[in-house]
């Protein structure tokens, strides 16, 4: 089941969202339903990484017939579908994917092997997904509090906030620097690099961006210009 969470957009209709997708997961995870197809197939929008808790957090509660009880999962998944897509779509989309981007370009070029850039951007956007689906599914499927879920997608974001900053502050000068190797001058300014992006940076982004404006100028001095992608 937890497999059929990465094709809960299949289906996806701007009218409608993902609710053909979390009907038939609701399904197939709570099989003996009284919810009507026309409940299940109302309107239904989160983030798809999230989804791997909403869905089986729902069906393990899955009400009975009661006007009332419906109208409660209603809520519920109105609640929790809004909640979890703040969360996961800033992690997903405004946090994780630009560090994957970053990762994969930065390793393309100081390797000068497009490959391994290809294979660094996959590793670097796919594995914490496929850790964070299977950790929410297990939640999910437990009856896990979601506040404490929510609370977890916001830190794995302040993470790879901090990692996608410091990516950046290092290949700013690495970069820099490829050109003529590592002499004693590169050394200093790769060592400078590397207190920029562990210790400067995810703490200070705005102090951080000067020195990064800082040590690649004079990378750049050094080089007598940036190094070409060949």
């Amino acid at each position: 089941m937890w497999w059929r969470t990465f094709f809960l957009q299949a289906s996806w209709s701007y009218a409608f969202k993902q609710n053909l997708g979390f009907a038939a997961l609701y399904r197939r995870r709570a099989p003996g339903t009284r919810l009507g197809l026309a409940t299940l197939a109302e309107p239904f929008n989160t983030n798809p990484v999230a989804s791997a808790f909403v869905i089986p957090f729902l069906a393990r509660r899955d009400p009975p017939e009661p006007a009332a009880a419906l109208e409660e999962f209603r809520r519920d998944r109105g609640f929790l579908a809004s909640a979890f897509a703040a969360a996961g779509d800033r992690l997903a989309w405004q946090l994780l994917r630009p560090l994957a981007g970053l990762a994969g370009a930065g390793v393309a070029w100081l390797s000068q092997q497009a490959w391994l850039g290809a294979a660094a951007l996959v590793l670097a956007y796919d594995a914490p997904q496929l850790a964070l689906r299977a950790s929410l599914w297990r939640a999910g499927a437990a009856g896990a509090p979601p506040g404490p879920q929510v609370q977890r997608l916001s830190a794995w974001a302040e993470r790879a906030r901090r990692a996608g900053l410091a990516l950046t502050g290092f290949l700013a000068v690495a970069v820099a620097l490829r050109g003529p190797g590592w002499g004693p001058a590169a050394v200093v300014l790769g060592a400078g690099a590397v207190v920029l992006a562990l210790g400067v940076l995810p703490g200070r982004p705005r102090a951080g961006s000067l020195l990064a404006l800082a040590l690649v100028a004079a990378a750049v001095l050094l080089n007598r210009g940036l190094p070409r992608v060949r």
